[in-house]
């Protein structure tokens, strides 16, 4: 057999077998959120694990009233991001190498003035975001895909 034809069949086969690579599961979820403080440019980083977040197209929409923190929490790969007085949820997904997707969880509107009292937290295969609504705490789950559900978890 010519080297060329070998060079070519080896070559084939390294690919495939590197195509074939055993998997395992693993939970992208955060156990407790994490508070990050945005620095004047609009970066954030997690001090758990030094990922670093390019939030200045959030915070402009959010507005200049927008907290200099935010909270955020990871639900099977989802990222959700809000602070004290935004006026919206936000969920970040992967797009790519260093890149993210974002946008606000649809259908779930804040309290004129902005959320206040947020908290998020893990419920099942959700994240729970809690916040005040006229005084009253409130609470909806959101899943991965940004569903949200005020009694249950849209995923359970």
């Amino acid at each position: 057999m010519p080297k060329a034809t070998l060079l070519l069949l080896a070559s084939c086969l390294a690919l495939g077998a590197a195509g074939c690579a055993p998997t395992l599961r693993f939970n992208q979820s955060f156990l407790v959120a994490e508070d990050m403080k945005i620095t004047d440019k609009g970066y954030a980083s997690l001090q758990s694990t030094g990922e670093s977040f390019d939030l200045s197209p959030i915070r402009q929409v959010e507005g200049k009233s927008s907290a200099d923190h935010v909270i955020i929490f990871k639900v099977h790969g989802s990222y959700f991001i809000t602070g004290e007085g935004f006026k919206n949820l936000w969920r970040l997904w992967p797009s790519g190498t260093d890149e993210i997707h974002y946008k606000p969880v649809d259908d779930l509107v804040a309290p004129k003035g902005g959320f206040t009292g947020v908290a998020l937290a893990p419920d099942g295969k959700c994240a729970l975001f809690t916040f005040n609504k006229s005084g009253v705490p409130t609470q909806v789950h959101v899943s991965s895909g940004g569903d949200i559900d005020a009694k249950r978890c849209p995923d359970a």
